[in-house]
């Protein structure tokens, strides 16, 4: 048992370096659409989460939108939601409102180090 756990700690820290080396990025991963407990499905957010796993962006993006403006998330929720536009529009190859999106995230939240880091380095490559 002590033997599997080992290797399932050192196949994590391999994964984990090669996103931190940049040699996988999040396309390199497969779409997994794990639900978020904290989010019911009828929810705005929910449908909106569902959309973006289906790969339906521009449905994403207007459920996002409704669900910021329904004022009812708390702020995780928020910052996800704004995040997730960013990541729509860049997913549909719209670089400039990918730009827009990436910089509305991060003024509206600056305190995001995690997700901040990765819009930093997304809209820099997209500029």
């Amino acid at each position: 048992m002590g033997k599997i756990i080992g290797i399932v700690v050192v196949l994590a820290l391999i994964v984990g370096g090669l996103f931190y080396s940049g040699v996988l990025s999040k396309d390199d991963m497969p779409n997994i659409d794990v639900p978020d407990v904290n989010m019911p499905e009828a929810s705005t957010m929910g449908k909106a989460n569902k959309e973006y796993s289906l790969k339906n962006y521009e449905g994403a993006i207007e459920l996002f939108e409704q669900a910021i403006a329904e004022g009812e998330l708390t702020e995780e929720q928020d910052a996800e939601a704004m995040y997730r536009i960013a990541n729509c529009y860049e997913d549909m190859k719209d670089g400039p409102n990918a730009v827009k999106a990436y910089n509305a995230f991060l003024s509206a939240h600056p305190e995001d180090k995690a997700r901040g880091g990765q819009a930093r380095k997304r809209k820099a490559l997209l500029e």
